[in-house]
């Protein structure tokens, strides 16, 4: 560029009464440039009456290094006059005509800050407050290479949004990584006072909180300069003038640091003894942007979430949990954190809502539960909302609700909620007593009207309470109602249904009708399949199930829809799945001989319900956003140490963490072993059972007394890895071969055994008269499980810690399940290959699933979590 002309002393002066030192502002290459020369820099036409001679700002490619464009800054721009007479400055910067915002960063920056996401990003809204930010982060040192962190500014406050029609953004921001970046706001010190400029500045914040940033605010300290706004330029400037250069620059770090905000109000908590750095900021309506690192700064986990969700909580402690080791306590300190860390999550919405109101973009939104900004809570009752206050435990019920960020809420008008009939709500909240007595009345609620043992009446009211806070955990039980015709397992469906949460009675449900209710969507197929889908993924709320939905030009497109919510089935018998009745509470019904239980459907009933439903729903109003994690590990370890099956404790241990009596807890124990030994024996009859336990014959010897070694087989026990002779295939296929109609081929028998986890080889001793012969590589760890999943025992010299867990995954393509059609005795070798990598934990797609019931599913309550 020619005629480019040196800074003056009086240039220099100005900077420097804006920290911006003399090494700085030449590392940052400014200059001036005379009246035509400037104009023509930003293509502009030179003034008549105004002359440009200005101070001159290149703006440079961070990746190039070279200049994309010039600024301006005129000595004596142009002029116009304010409503009260006085004459101000028209403009203090000039650009190239129609062109839209760039992101300003250091002549010197690194381009591969860029990438670098561990290397902080400051953003202000000025030339003098970069330059002035420049010197901070290198320490004062222009010709350091160790910033501290990379400042860019950007062209005034809404520098960052692009002029096209969409309202984007700039495209430089696709130049930079953001994900769980550090990200400090520094705009001047009016960002307290101006709501636009706060406006600004929210936008900003959720634009990079969108692209995962971590997001903090810094707001500016004000300083004595007539009560006039001030950048971070000029307070550094201040701060130096009165405590010094080096105690300004530690001043400049400290408000990119420990003074700083994360968007949204939150300060950061610090956890575990200082080994998590929890935040929280406002993302959307109802939901927060959460953050952890650890001591050193590195990003452990990120999520976008309403903290008071207890699933959403958990999931993101597993999160960090996969990241750093955590203690149960840890976990717990964790979770109470998130949820306090919840409670100012309307903060960054404030300035939103004042402009969406001014005009008038105030959303209105259906819902039928909902946490406000404020933290209070929001269910749908007949007529309108209860609104519940934790913080004063006082409530109330409204018609509609306005939160704090202008979104105004009313309650779901579609007819499952307001036609008799349909989703059963409260219709006031009734106070109840203790938690003890809410129990106790609803026990006589079911026994005015159902005659239960009392262990079936404790657990039938337990579920109920149940239902209520279900959303707070990931995994449930269904309860199944089984007796024989007339032992009136409809009247205890009907019963419990109306007194649980959002009931529905379905009469022989269809697939389509279900579907509609328990994931909003109605689909035209009527297919039974899909009710076993239901039933498969619905005890999960992480599961989901793939349909394909018309889309009304003749094609089809797949959905994902969420089956998760307690159901109540009735049926003549337990079904002959093991994953369906793993899954369920078994209440057995038998016929009454009481004369005092109506037959018919009674308006008494119908109104002692409504009575149990208001009360339960202020529990679940005073309980939903508490920490349920205590109370489920408690319940898991007493079941772990009771002995309990490790799939029946998936399911139990929400129900199993409500009771309190240790009785209670006793018999429910004992319900859950003899579930165990039914599914033990079961398990023994299958073909696996019978291929383990030939090998379990093979290998020891046992009487009424003890187990030993087999020593016609074995004088020890072979070694890991070792070709064990004695468990050829063709002596097991023999063995299982011995009293059949129907012979297993070596083939299919070959694949059961690769199905079970164990490895086969040929024998290559050259003396064994075996030869060539394949027989089972001794695994001791995987023969440990076998014969513990299949109650088999073993000698003291076999045993092998911490089997309990040991569960090796299959070396090759995992085998799909099918199940034999059992309509003639004929048996399907060929098909039966499960997966038992799966066998404890019950997952969809493998052994776990439910393909058949058999048994007919009569009825089915469903309690519907959100319809609409």
């Amino acid at each position: 560029m020619n005629n480019q002309e040196p800074l003056t002393p009086a240039d220099y002066q100005y900077f420097s009464e804006n920290f911006c030192s003399q090494a700085f502002v030449d590392s940052f290459k400014i200059f001036r440039a005379g009246d035509e020369e400037a104009a023509g820099m930003v293509g502009r036409k030179r003034s008549a009456y105004t002359p440009w001679d200005s101070v001159v700002f290149p703006h440079y490619d961070i990746k190039t290094g070279q200049v994309v464009e010039y600024c301006l800054k005129p000595d004596n721009p142009e002029t116009e006059t304010k409503a009260d007479g006085t004459q101000e400055p028209k403009y203090k910067y000039l650009f190239p005509p129609g062109r839209g915002g760039i992101l300003y960063y250091p002549p010197s920056a690194d381009a591969e800050a860029l990438a670098d996401i561990s290397k902080p990003l400051v953003i202000t809204e000025g030339k003098k407050q970069l330059i002035a930010l420049t010197r901070v982060a290198a320490n004062d040192n222009p010709a350091s290479v160790n910033w501290h962190f990379l400042p860019v500014a950007i062209n005034g406050v809404w520098g960052w949004r692009s002029k096209s029609a969409d309202g984007g953004v700039i495209p430089q921001f696709n130049d930079i990584a953001w994900q769980l970046r550090s990200v400090y706001i520094v705009f001047d010190s009016d960002v307290e006072t101006n709501w636009k400029v706060r406006y600004a500045r929210q936008q900003l914040a959720l634009e990079l909180q969108r692209r995962g940033a971590v997001v903090y605010l810094v707001n500016l300290p004000q300083t004595d300069l007539d009560n006039r706004k001030n950048g971070i330029d000029e307070f550094l400037a201040d701060f130096e003038t009165k405590h010094g250069t080096e105690a300004a620059i530690e001043k400049g770090l400290q408000l990119i640091s420990t003074d700083a905000q994360l968007a949204g109000g939150e300060l950061q908590a610090r956890v575990c003894e200082g080994r998590i750095t929890l935040g929280a900021a406002s993302a959307e309506r109802g939901k927060c942007r959460v953050t952890a690192k650890t001591a050193d700064g590195t990003p452990a986990a990120m999520d976008v979430f309403n903290p008071a969700d207890a699933a959403k909580r958990d999931k993101f402690i597993k999160q960090i949990a996969d990241a750093i080791q955590l203690t149960s306590a840890e976990k717990r300190e964790i979770s109470g954190e998130l949820i306090s860390l919840a409670a100012a999550a309307d903060s960054i919405f404030s300035a939103e809502a004042e402009e969406k109101t001014k005009n008038g973009q105030s959303e209105t939104v259906e819902t039928s539960f909902q946490v406000l900004c404020d933290g209070r809570v929001v269910e749908q009752i007949r007529g309108g909302f209860a609104v519940f206050d934790p913080e004063t435990d006082e409530y109330d019920v409204v018609e509609s609700v306005v939160d704090s960020d202008g979104t105004t809420y009313t309650p779901i008008q579609d007819e499952l909620f307001t036609k008799d009939g349909g989703i059963q709500l409260a219709n006031a909240l009734a106070e109840y007593g203790s938690e003890a007595d809410l129990i106790k009345d609803v026990e006589n609620y079911l026994s005015k009207n159902l005659d239960l043992k009392p262990l079936f009446l404790k657990l039938t009211a337990l579920y109920i309470l149940f239902t209520y806070i279900f959303d707070s955990v990931l995994e449930l039980s269904y309860l199944n109602a089984t007796g024989d015709a007339g032992s009136g397992k409809s009247r205890f469906g009907q019963t419990v249904c109306i007194a649980s949460r959002r009931g529905l009675s379905l009469i022989t449900p269809s697939a389509a009708s279900l579907f509609r209710i328990v994931d909003k969507f109605k689909p035209s197929s009527d297919d039974a399949a899909a009710i076993i889908q239901i039933l498969n993924a619905g005890f999960q709320k992480t599961a989901q199930i793939p349909r394909q939905v018309a889309t009304g030009d003749g094609n089809f497109k797949t959905e994902m829809f969420d089956a998760f919510c307690p159901k109540i089935i009735g049926s003549l018998k337990q079904s002959a799945s093991n994953a369906f009745n793993s899954r369920c509470v078994e209440i057995r019904m038998e016929r009454t001989t009481r004369n005092d239980i109506p037959l018919r459907l009674t308006h008494k009933l119908l109104s002692d319900a409504q009575i149990i439903r208001n009360k339960l729903t202020l529990w679940r109003l005073r309980n939903i956003q508490t920490d349920f994690e205590t109370r489920l590990d408690k319940a898991e370890a007493e079941l772990r140490k009771a002995g309990i099956m490790p799939r029946l404790i998936q399911i139990n241990i929400p129900l199993f963490a409500l009771i309190e009596s240790e009785d209670t807890k006793q018999e429910f124990i004992n319900l859950l072993k003899g579930r165990d030994e039914v599914l033990a024996e079961e398990k023994a009859l299958s073909l696996d059972g019978e291929i383990v336990d030939n090998i379990h014959t093979l290998l020891f010897e046992t009487d009424d007394k003890e187990t030993t070694l087999n020593k016609t087989n074995f004088s020890t026990l072979p070694a890991d890895g070792e070709i064990c002779e004695e468990l050829r295939i063709e002596r097991l296929l023999g063995m299982m071969n011995a009293n059949r109609k129907k012979e297993i081929a070596a083939q299919s028998f070959g694949k059961m055994i690769f199905g079970l986890g164990l490895q086969t080889k040929k024998i290559l001793k050259r003396d064994s008269e075996y030869r060539d012969k394949k027989a089972i590589i001794f695994d001791s760890e995987r023969l440990a499980y076998l014969f513990r999943i299949y109650n088999l025992p073993v000698s003291d010299d076999f045993n092998v810690t911490n089997v309990t867990n040991i569960a090796k995954p299959l070396q090759a393509k995992k085998l799909s399940v099918v199940t034999s059609n059992g309509s003639s005795n004929k048996e399907d070798f060929s098909c039966h290959q499960p997966n038992y990598n799966n066998i404890n934990t019950c997952k969809d797609g493998d052994i776990g699933d439910i393909e058949n019931t058999e048994t007919p599913v009569k009825e089915i309550k469903v309690l519907v979590d959100e319809v609409m």
